[in-house]
């Protein structure tokens, strides 16, 4: 078992060195098309700029960290008397949170009194929000730490120096986002490094049943191409939370947190059952009190004040509930909160009305300061952090999707006058020149893939171009058998009528799955708790019934929202981990749908491909038959997960020459670790079958690495690629190969990027038959342009799917590695071809099938963590029942911690055993191995 606590050195993209860019090779029909970057030209900034750093006083005996208190200390700075002369203010910018950029060397100016070596300390007045009318003189330094050279990223664009420019571009990035972030008053607010949204949202947007907004803004990034330089430009999106008393939205968002009577009170009981909830959603919030604290000189209870009227802190933590929660008061000695805000705090007849929930704390780790949630009011401008439910997704959706006409309209207003990145203002103090419309591009389209059914049967090619082909009346390639039709009715008491599956039962037949006579049907109801036991019965009674059954098809009740979710989990944990048996499930609303013929394709896809038959193929392969494909991702806990909550690695490869069947391997590793740790293992695992299936190992491997970012392509790289060879070592001892040395390329699929193409401003009529009724490219564009692209490295956009909503995503595809030494059009091709093969699909998808597969597979394991990660799940584990044997967790760090649990929960023993049985069992993977090697997880 290979070791995963490894904690790697944390790397950045310069840090490696990768595939070389090759000469494109064309192929595809030819054309134009606008991208949402515009250049960018620095000819008007001086040669050096100078970049220097704020150093903060501790206020109250406290780092600053509060990303307003630095903003207010560097405003103070910069109105010191120094900078308001000689114009030196109008040519220096900052991002606000600890960076100055200079046009000028500041040390040489009038009255710098410092040198490149040394820091100036300004002194600014501050005011304190526990005695404001006192002030205090704060210390805040600048000093030096880079002169750069604006030719450096001259060089870089040319090709002739690959170095680490990212500090140039940082310092581009504060003078395209001058006008964005450096208004008086402000007229954005900016959530991470480079999203802004506006201050005022539209009241449209609210929604005041669930406590949030939706807001609309953009974010812009500079880039390097080869040429020049580039800035992207975006809409972007998100939920914000509405200003209000922190409870009140609480019971907005989750009304749970209401009581069933309006008269009462969450009792204890109900409180703690929500505790999971309350954190998630007030965790990190900046938050006003809505009281005055008493004044230790006069400690006399005070009005409650307005909502954002009071002291502004933030929610670090959490204690007991007001009743429990003690502490140490100067004057009252040792009180629970709830007296200590009924007696001293609140106005007379006031009391704390909600004393079972938590109270907050908003003080630090070594001072706690303990507060009733609902004295607490939400500062504005907040975005809500986790993912949203279904139902405000949905919402979001509708607000954020725009059609690429829109799309191209509301881009390039922000650097039109007014806009946040007004080329006119930057032009100005900046120095910027920025074309104000977007950049037009040399693009392809290439042809698509030919598919092949059952007796060389192919779709039409007209059907391909358009992204979207049907299987009526066609039988698939390698048709799978099954006997009997089961059906498990899901969470009833009794099952229904079998006479509504025939239509099933014969569109299997249909589509080619074979059975050895006439197709029985049965149907077995599974009611009672524990679940896994009624479903374990009803699989039992249709086996004795029927023999042997690979699959069945599961019936689930009507549900809604989270409940849905849970019931799936429930079904596929038990299936895949305890039974040994692939299902397809529909739910009780889809049994009427059972007469319809695209539903019905749809159904015997899956059960097709879970019978080990393939689909469809493609008619000629674009790659060596002896290619092993291979797909990874790692999924990470989401918000409301448990604490130190494992993350849960895929990998899954092809079998065969026909690369269209895709086993895989699962491993739980360190929470929110990327770097796949247990890589060797399960690599080896997939040889070892390759093996098994071919008799003899794959001569080439090409490795499709899902979910990772630029800032990671090093860490795949450095570890994930060693991870590959070890497990090729691995495998060929297992098998006894000699010298086994594959060839290997690794190809990241980054689907987080903000790359957009619009079809032309003119669109030639021989390349309308490119786009379809939204004017979305149709699937097959791929953009190689030199000027959106590195000058050293191997990349390429591919816009492999139809558009069903919104403007189409590109994959943007980088190469690692290429071992196997393929050209741009090979690798462009193979991967283009990928798309279309699928398995339950008859439209291409938008990224290449291995690394599609590798993320639901990852998904699949989150069905087995369900109780870890979903809050007031049944059966969830607490912080405290998880650390309980670990010894000295109390002085352990959380990445101590973080190991512990991931290695508890891989281990399946005792309380754990239902989460992920597989060490514990015998096994290396979650999977029985009666579907190990099927693609149990479509």
């Amino acid at each position: 078992m290979a070791a995963t606590s490894l904690a790697p050195a944390r790397l950045d993209f310069y840090d490696e060195t990768y595939a070389a860019r090759p000469t494109p090779t064309s192929f595809g029909a030819k054309m134009k098309v606008r991208t949402n970057f515009f250049q960018l030209q620095t000819g008007n900034l001086p040669r050096h700029i100078y970049v220097y750093s704020f150093s903060f006083p501790q206020i109250n005996t406290r780092d600053v960290v509060n990303k307003n208190v630095k903003k207010e200390l560097i405003r103070l700075v910069l109105l010191d008397q120094f900078f308001q002369s000689n114009g030196i203010r109008q040519d220096c910018f900052t991002e606000w949170n600890g960076m100055l950029v200079s046009l000028r060397e500041l040390e040489v100016q009038p009255g710098a009194n410092f040198s490149a070596s040394t820091s100036r300390t300004f002194t600014v007045t501050w005011h304190n929000q526990s005695q404001p009318t006192i002030p205090v003189l704060l210390p805040v330094q600048i000093q030096r730490i880079h002169m750069l050279d604006k030719y450096d990223l001259k060089d870089y664009c040319e090709g002739t120096n690959f170095h680490d420019c990212s500090t140039l571009l940082s310092v581009l990035n504060v003078l395209a986002r001058a006008r964005a972030t450096g208004q008086a008053p402000p007229i954005t607010v900016k959530v991470g490094r480079e999203k802004f949204f506006p201050l005022v949202q539209n009241p449209n947007h609210r929604w005041t049943s669930c406590g949030l907004e939706a807001r609309t803004g953009h974010l812009s990034s500079v880039r390097a191409f080869k040429g020049g330089l580039a800035m992207n430009v975006h809409g972007v999106a998100t939920a914000f939370i509405t200003p209000q008393p922190l409870l009140q939205y609480l019971v907005a968002y989750e009304p749970a947190f209401r009581p069933r009577h309006p008269q009462t009170t969450l009792t204890s009981g109900n409180a703690r059952n929500l505790d999971g909830d309350f954190k998630a959603l007030a965790g990190q919030l900046q938050v006003r009190y809505m009281y005055a604290p008493p004044d230790p000189a006069n400690p006399q209870p005070a009005a409650l004040l307005p909502g954002g009227n009071g002291r502004l802190k933030r929610v670090n933590g959490f204690g007991l509930s007001a009743r429990l929660q003690m502490f140490t008061h100067s004057t009252h000695g040792v009180i629970s909160v709830e007296n200590y805000f009924n007696r001293h705090v609140l106005p007379q007849n006031s009391r704390i009305q909600h004393p079972h929930l938590l109270v907050v704390d908003t003080g630090s780790a070594t001072s706690q300061v303990w507060v009733p949630p609902e004295l607490l009011w939400i500062e504005p401008h907040q975005p809500k952090r986790g993912m949203l439910r279904d139902t405000e997704m949905a919402r979001m959706l509708s607000v954020a999707q725009r059609g690429p006409a829109a799309n191209i309209i509301n881009i390039e207003s922000t650097l039109a006058p007014n806009g946040i990145f007004d080329t006119a203002f930057l032009a100005g103090a900046p120095r910027l020149m920025v074309t104000p419309t977007m950049k037009e591009v040399q693009a392809s389209m290439l042809p698509c893939p030919s598919l092949v059914y059952a007796g060389g049967r192919q779709p039409q090619a007209n059907s391909l171009s358009n992204g979207r082909w049907n299987i009526i009346g066609t039988q698939f390639a390698k048709a799978g058998h099954l006997n009997t039709l089961g059906v498990i009715d899901y969470g009833t008491g009794s099952a229904g009528s079998i006479t509504g599956f025939q239509g099933l039962a014969s569109a299997l037949t249909t589509y080619g799955i074979t059975s050895s006579g006439n197709r029985p049907m049965v149907r077995e109801p599974a009611a009672g708790r524990p679940a896994s036991t009624s479903l374990q019965t009803a699989y039992d009674n249709l086996q004795s019934k029927t023999g042997s059954l690979p699959v069945v098809l599961v019936v689930l009740p009507a549900a809604q929202g989270g409940q849905a979710v849970d019931d799936y989990a429930t079904v596929k944990t038990w299936a895949d981990t305890q039974a040994g048996v692939n299902t397809v499930c529909i739910t009780s609303a889809k049994v009427l749908s059972l007469s319809d013929k695209g539903f019905l394709a749809n159904i015997a896809l899956k059960f097709n491909v879970k019978l080990g038959g393939e689909n469809h193929r493609l008619n000629s392969n674009t790659y060596t038959p002896g290619t092993m494909i291979v797909g990874a991702d790692v999924t990470h806990p989401s918000g409301g997960s448990v604490t130190h909550c494992p993350s849960i690695a895929a990998v899954v490869a092809s079998c065969n020459a026909a690369g269209v069947t895709y086993p895989g391997s699962l491993r739980l590793q360190k929470s929110k670790q990327e770097m796949i740790g247990a890589l060797d293992d399960m690599i080896s695992e997939r040889l070892i079958y390759w093996h098994r299936k071919n008799g003899k190992l794959p001569t080439d491997i090409l490795f499709y690495r899902d979910g990772v970012s630029e800032s990671q392509f090093a860490m795949v790289k450095r570890y994930e690629l060693p991870g590959v060879l070890r497990g090729c070592d691995s495998a060929a001892a297992h098998c006894n190969v000699p010298d086994y040395k594959p060839r290997i390329t690794i190809v990241v699929c980054d689907k987080r990027h903000h790359t957009r193409f619009f079809a032309p401003q003119n669109v030639a009529p021989n390349q309308r038959v490119h786009l379809d009724s939204h004017v979305n490219f149709k699937p097959g564009l791929l953009v190689e342009d030199d000027s959106i692209r590195s000058p050293y490295h191997f990349d390429f956009y591919l816009q492999s799917h139809r558009a069903l909503q919104g403007t189409a995503r590109p994959c943007h595809y980088f190469v690692i590695e290429n071992g196997m030494n393929l050209s741009p059009m090979q690798l462009q091709r193979i991967t283009f071809s990928l798309c279309w093969t699928f398995a339950t699909a008859l439209t291409p998808i938008s990224y290449c099938a291995p690394a599609y597969y590798a993320d639901r597979l990852a998904e699949r394991g989150r069905c087995y963590l369900r109780p870890l990660l979903t809050l007031r799940y049944p059966g969830r584990p607490s912080d405290a029942q998880l650390l309980a044997g670990m010894a000295n967790s109390a002085m352990a760090t959380e990445d101590e911690k973080d190991e512990y649990v991931s290695g508890l929960i891989a281990s399946g023993v005792g309380p754990w055993n239902t989460f992920w049985p597989a060490l514990a069992a015998g096994r290396t993977n979650p999977q029985m191995l009666a579907i190990a090697d099927t693609m149990f997880y479509i």
